[in-house]
């Protein structure tokens, strides 16, 4: 695993101004683990810059349609949240 990104929407629950709890835990506790199909990564997490937010955006919204809908409903800028590998899980 290289690295990997995700936007901090709160689809399915409509969107909503505030950002949602998982967002707020992974900026506590940055590093953590995530699952991929049976394989377990340790991961540190980072909410992209304003210039690679631009950049992953698209990405996000092109491959689930639903992102753009959500970001303008909850009128607020939907933070990208990149996933950079960080050791090995326990």
């Amino acid at each position: 695993m290289s690295w990997t990104a995700t936007t901090s929407s709160s689809w399915p629950r409509r969107a909503t101004p505030r950002h949602p709890a998982w967002l707020r835990n992974l900026l506590a506790h940055p590093v953590t683990v995530v699952q991929r199909g049976a394989r377990r990564h340790v991961v540190r997490t980072r909410v992209a810059g304003p210039q690679e937010r631009d950049r992953l955006w698209p990405l996000a919204a092109a491959a689930f349609r639903h992102f753009e809908t959500c970001r303008h409903r909850a009128g607020r800028v939907t933070p990208v949240v990149v996933l950079e590998p960080h050791g090995q899980p326990g």
